[in-house]
């Protein structure tokens, strides 16, 4: 501890340090906030002289309010304010957005019901996020995007046309701050009542006449908020290194280079869930899991529940859960303006990921479920594009890109009480044929390991041209194909009891077909996944998935005033394929899905009323949803319920959005929005509930789409002295009831909730001290409930956390 507390200390003295140096560097300076923009028109800018936020949504620079589509833009004052220190705490902001965590650590992301519960590494999302127009593949890599933070941008819909496949729902793009045309630094501390501690800082200016930097940086400790109710013992620590480099090369007013490398690592606690009961895979098995461990007393069938109350959950005593995370992305972005009116833009990306995390499963201090996940993912993306207007009048655009990706992933199992690790037995003995039923195969843990290459190439165009002074037409398309190789399957622990026990059951089932035992060797390197009947030969499953289609774009913008725009379009939009990393017996379990398809139609207005000092923004939509992507259950002979992917044939979403900024007084701001999201399968199609009992889902809502979303944000500013400004302010988030599955059912219920969050401080020159409470009333919710393994569990939101902020801005 005092090793911990040493090392946040000599951090927080740089901080300060470094921001004295600034401030004597900067009295050799004139200070300035504006940020500059080279000449490629998708470049971020900062906002315009009228105070207007200028976007680059449709890789161009644009008014938000000029934006045929339902986009939000969120200023880095607004994310600091509500606490946002990365994407899932969107929720807090964007009406439509959910989030939530997998029982595997994975955190997922929903926009308007358009959602993908995979936990595989290899998974595309729905919602994909993006990093200065950069795709980041793969969730788990997203945790360090937002540093030092320009905007976010979060488009909604189908975004297939210009930013490709695997956005069905949606995308978020973090745009990093810009260098500086003369020497700028700022910075923040903050700390909390579970001992976090916060801290970031960038500079920024020119090195010479054609080259400007800015770095960037951010650590994050402690905090630790999760408390055992067996043992005095606290889980969730953080430890987190997050950095950023931009080189800016203008050297000529034609040409401009931008180099940007992120990297962060990530040595944090996985938080564990809340048990609330024991649910067994195989019931056949419960006198060995009572036998098998105890703890004070307990065994895994009589152990307690957690208490109510967020913190209060429990976890392996001998496992240490702190992650080994990194990430490490740089970026090279050219520009060239061939002609006053046509532009080139290169983006060049590698971004490579490492990850080796320790989950809880089931959230006692009994091993009944532990996984450990590893995985490596390697990619390169490049992009070529060409921009211009039809002799200034509209605007054209005409790319291709090409991305590769390497996913190494491993999906390691410990559960030595836990009852699939009593499976074999019970299973041999109820076919009858003479293996005694006894704990004869105690499996102590394996592992699933898969390994995809992935190459996506797809060429694009995009067109809006005035129509008439009032009324634009826009339209685009994308041609995507995507080849995924595939290899996978499941392997002994370590102890060569599950390659032993899979040796017999093979055997035992060729019996069945009349066949003599295979003679097959399956060694602790082997795959062991069975084949189809009748030889149920075991080994890895070695695959190919080859998809293209056409995404394409169509809309009307008209301006009625210069203050209002009603717009309508129409667009499609694909999620490519994949294959899972799943527990499993037999090959096919690992069956890939194929590219979903969703159709969407929108509606909106965006005005601005009252002397400009109210935006309104309304939005309708209906989602035309085939082939859904979900992940559902099943029963297999061996595991008993387990999951799988699958393609819901017919779907469809249909909801409103309505958001507001007012500005009634000076000072004083009111920022409400409320979405409507209704969801439903609309074919027949067959699963079955975490019991295992078949179920037809037919007329069911989406897992972890929420009907009703909410917020509220309000603050007021006033001069509290002729240098001193104060300010008070709070945010209110509302989340109606949602289900972690298909079928609704008590145990995967997620409760519906409202979090109250407030905020108050004092601003004067450049600096800026605020206190803050997040969840005030201390409101005890979670983010999704499910049965894993033979555990029912929950992943509990924040508890009541109260901290402050000092933050410096020159």
């Amino acid at each position: 501890m005092i090793n911990s507390l040493t090392g946040t200390v000599s951090r927080a003295a740089l901080c300060l340090c470094a921001a004295g140096i600034a401030s004597a560097a900067q009295a050799q300076s004139v200070p300035t906030a504006s940020a500059t923009s080279t000449t490629d028109s998708a470049t971020p800018t900062a906002p315009d002289s009228a105070g207007e936020i200028i976007v680059t949504a449709q890789k161009r620079s644009e008014r938000l309010r000029d934006v045929g589509m339902s986009i939000q833009a969120i200023t880095p004052q607004i994310l600091s304010d509500a606490g946002v220190t990365n994407p899932k705490d969107l929720v807090k902001l964007v009406p439509g957005f959910s989030a939530s965590t997998t029982p595997f650590g994975t955190n997922t992301f929903t926009l308007r019901g358009i959602g993908f519960q995979e936990t595989s590494l290899g998974a595309g999302p729905t919602v994909t996020v993006y990093s200065d127009e950069v795709p980041i593949p793969f969730g788990p890599e997203a945790a360090g995007v937002a540093l030092d933070l320009e905007r976010v941008e979060v488009l909604k819909g189908p975004q297939g046309t210009l930013y490709g496949q695997n956005s069905t729902g949606g995308l978020v793009n973090f745009i990093a701050a810009r260098p500086t045309d003369r020497l700028s630094y700022g910075g923040q501390l903050s700390i909390d009542n579970f001992g976090g501690f916060d801290g970031e800082g960038h500079v920024s200016g020119p090195i010479t006449d054609t080259l400007k930097t800015r770095i960037a940086f951010r650590f994050n400790e402690g905090g630790a908020w999760q408390k055992s109710y067996t043992r005095n013992a606290r889980l969730g620590d953080n430890d987190m290194l997050n950095g950023r480099i931009i080189l800016q090369w203008d050297p000529a007013s034609m040409f401009h280079a931008t180099f940007t490398l992120n990297a962060w690592r990530d040595h944090g606690e996985t938080p564990a869930p809340q048990f609330f009961g024991a649910a067994l895979s195989s019931p056949a098995a419960a006198p060995f899991v009572a036998l098998s461990g105890s703890y004070q007393g307990y065994n895994f069938l009589t152990y307690p529940t957690a208490p109510h109350g967020n913190r209060y959950a429990d976890w392996d005593s001998n496992t240490d859960f702190h992650r080994r995370n990194s990430f490490v992305n740089p970026t090279l972005r050219l520009s060239f303006d061939l002609t006053s009116d046509i532009s080139l833009t290169s983006i060049t990306s590698y971004q490579h990921f490492k990850r080796d995390q320790p989950v809880e499963g089931d959230g006692t201090a009994l091993t009944d479920l532990t996984t450990i996940q590893r995985g490596d993912v390697k990619s390169w993306y490049q992009e070529l594009r060409l921009a211009g207007t039809f002799g200034g009048k509209g605007s054209w655009l005409l790319g291709g890109n090409y991305e590769h990706d390497r996913v190494f992933d491993q999906f390691q199992i410990v559960d030595p009480i836990g009852s699939q690790g009593f499976i074999g037995a019970p299973f041999i003995c109820n076919l009858g044929v003479g293996v005694p039923c006894s704990g004869l195969y105690h499996l102590t843990g394996n592992y699933v390991q898969t390994n995809q290459r992935i190459a996506t190439s797809a060429v694009f165009a995009n067109v809006e041209y005035p129509l008439t002074d009032t009324l634009t037409a826009q339209g685009a398309i994308r041609y995507t194909r995507a080849i995924r190789n595939f290899t996978g399957g499941a392997f002994d622990g370590g102890d060569g009891q599950t390659a032993a026990l899979f040796t017999d059951i093979q055997n035992t089932l060729r019996y069945f077909y009349g066949l003599p035992p295979s003679g097959q060797v399956i060694g602790l390197t082997d795959c062991f996944s069975f084949g189809a009947a009748p030889t149920y030969t075991m080994g890895c499953r070695t695959d190919r998935l080859s998809e293209s289609n056409v995404s394409w774009r169509a809309g009307l913008n008209y301006k009625a005033t210069p203050n209002t725009l009603l717009y309508a379009n129409a667009s499609r939009g694909y999620k490519a394929g994949s294959f899972p990393t799943v527990v499993h017996s037999l090959q096919s379990e690992m069956d890939p899905v194929t590219q979903e398809k969703l159709t969407a139609y929108e509606a909106g207005i965006k005005t601005s009323l009252a002397d400009r000092t109210l935006d309104l923004s309304i939005a309708g939509f209906y989602y035309d949803y085939r082939n859904k992507q979900t992940l559902t259950r099943f029963v297999d002979p061996l595991f008993g319920t387990l999951l799988k992917l699958a393609n819901i044939p017919k779907s469809r979403v249909v909801g409103f959005e309505a958001a507001a900024s007012w500005r009634p007084i000076p000072g004083l701001s009111i920022s409400p929005s409320i979405s409507y999201t209704d969801s439903k399968v609309l074919s027949a199609f067959s699963s079955y509930d975490y019991l295992g009992n078949p179920v037809n889902l037919k007329g069911e809502p989406f897992p972890l789409a929420p009907r009703v979303q909410g917020a509220l944000d309000t603050q007021y500013r006033w001069q509290l002295t002729p240098s001193v400004k104060a300010f008070l302010g709070g945010n209110l988030t509302v989340q109606g009831v949602t289900y972690t599955g298909l079928m609704p059912n008590s145990v995967e219920r997620v409760a519906p909730y409202a979090l109250l969050d407030l905020r108050a401080g004092i601003e004067t020159g450049g600096w800026r001290f605020s206190v803050w409470a997040r969840n005030v009333t201390d409101k005890w919710y979670w983010n999704s409930s499910t049965r894993i393994n033979d555990a029912l569990v929950r992943q509990a939101g924040m508890p009541r956390t109260v901290g402050a902020t000092l933050a410096f801005d020159y």
